[in-house]
């Protein structure tokens, strides 16, 4: 795979996001030549010396003209699309944005990338709702009806249909329950880590909820296999293996320090009561999973803590 992104122009929209900017790193450690888009201020983390073979572009996905031009004066042969708002909260809050930026903004992205060879699509798991089986597979029903899973789906459909009516090359991601350095506190790990450190206790809605948890490395990998091996379709990601949000509790509190408490308010549960991805397509494309569930923990409380 690292031989496949050498030399080659790769562009990351939501370059600057959680997962965007681990993939942009991940791309200059493989020598790719990046352009790096978002409205929001590149990483502090990023190589910025010249040289690097990285380009960043403040730029908005729904501002067509301009995102067209940069593609188009560019050339890349993968396009990794991760813009969009991706709280589902901030969703629910202003739809009209979500929209304009999610469903809007991935027209905008398909149309400017007639001549890109490869678009790989960061969809999430949220498009199946509450499953009728375990685990999911891609074939599963789409049932989300929140804001943020609409914008998703219609998203989703927009790539289909260039694929069918325009004979596009496009990949759509499901992506589960990545953690890692730099995710947003809203988030349930960042949350759990931020409660143990600061407050030496844990609380947590519900300790009964399962999810598909991985570690961001793990996710990052997945993603480029994706873009290097897939010849288009829709692939789940995610570890295949789902923990209970009580017992990631319980192995963040160790890793913080035996004192930490943790408790369980038993309050009714939100949203699905589990999600477990089928991964047997990914696998197919030779991805398997290089850092355990239990080390990207504590890798990610180590950085939390710092």
């Amino acid at each position: 795979m690292n031989s496949f992104y050498q030399g080659k122009t790769v562009l990351v929209a939501g370059a600057s996001g959680f997962l965007g900017s681990h993939l942009v790193e991940r791309l200059l450690e493989m020598h790719s030549r990046v352009v790096a888009v978002d409205t929001e201020p590149s990483p502090t983390s990023w190589p910025h010396d010249a040289g690097t073979g990285l380009r960043f572009e403040a730029l908005d996905i729904t501002d067509a003209a301009r995102f067209e031009a940069l593609v188009r004066e560019e050339r890349p042969e993968v396009l990794f699309h991760l813009a969009a708002v991706a709280s589902p909260r901030a969703c629910a809050q202003d739809f009209p944005t979500a929209y304009r930026v999610n469903v809007t903004g991935t027209f905008n992205v398909l149309q400017a990338s007639d001549a890109v060879p490869h678009v790989v699509y960061l969809s999430s798991a949220a498009v199946y709702g509450t499953p009728v089986s375990l685990p999911i597979d891609e074939n599963h029903v789409l049932r989300g009806r929140d804001p943020y899973a609409i914008t998703k789906i219609l998203a989703e459909t927009l790539c289909e249909n260039y694929v069918t009516n325009y004979g596009r090359r496009c990949s759509i991601v499901r992506n589960f329950n990545a953690f890692g350095p730099r995710q947003r506190s809203e988030y349930v790990v960042p949350t759990i880590i931020q409660q143990a450190l600061s407050k030496g206790k844990i609380e947590i809605w519900n300790a009964s909820p399962v999810r598909d948890l991985m570690f961001v490395e793990n996710t990052e990998q997945a993603i480029l296999t994706i873009g290097s091996r897939s010849k288009g379709g829709v692939y789940n990601v995610g570890s295949g293996r789902g923990v209970r949000i009580g017992e990631v509790a319980k192995l963040i509190a160790t890793s913080v320090g035996s004192t930490v408490s943790v408790e369980d308010l038993k309050k009714e549960v939100t949203g699905s009561p589990a999600l477990v991805a089928d991964v047997r397509r990914l696998r197919e494309l030779g991805w398997t999973e290089t850092v355990p569930f239990e080390e990207g923990l504590s890798r990610t409380v180590e950085w939390y803590r710092r």
